[in-house]
C-alpha cells in the first residue's frame, strides 16, 4: 500500500492525496503537536481524494493518516 501527498507543500489550502493498493475508510489530519484538524474529504477518482480543512491551516508541518481495515498509513504535509 502507498499514500502520497501531491503538491507538497500544499497549494490553495487543500491537500491532494493519491493512494494505491489501499481502500481507505477514513482520513485524519493532525497538527505536529497531535491536535486533530477538522476536514472534509472529497473523492476525485478511485485512487485520489482532496482533503479540505474547514478552517485555513496555519503554516507548519501536519500529519495525514489513512485508515483501512487493519492498516494505517501516514504522510507528512507541509503548509507554507
Amino acid at each position: 500500500p502507498a499514500l502520497t501527498v501531491l503538491q507538497n507543500p500544499i497549494v490553495d489550502q487543500v491537500i491532494r492525496v493519491a493512494y494505491r493498493n489501499l481502500d481507505p475508510q477514513t482520513f485524519r489530519l493532525y497538527t505536529a503537536s497531535g491536535q486533530a484538524v477538522r476536514c472534509e474529504v472529497v473523492k476525485e477518482s478511485p485512487n485520489r481524494v482532496v482533503i479540505v480543512p474547514r478552517r485555513p491551516p496555519v503554516s507548519g508541518l501536519y500529519v495525514l493518516r489513512a485508515y483501512a481495515d487493519n492498516q494505517q498509513l501516514t504522510a507528512r504535509v507541509l503548509v507554507p
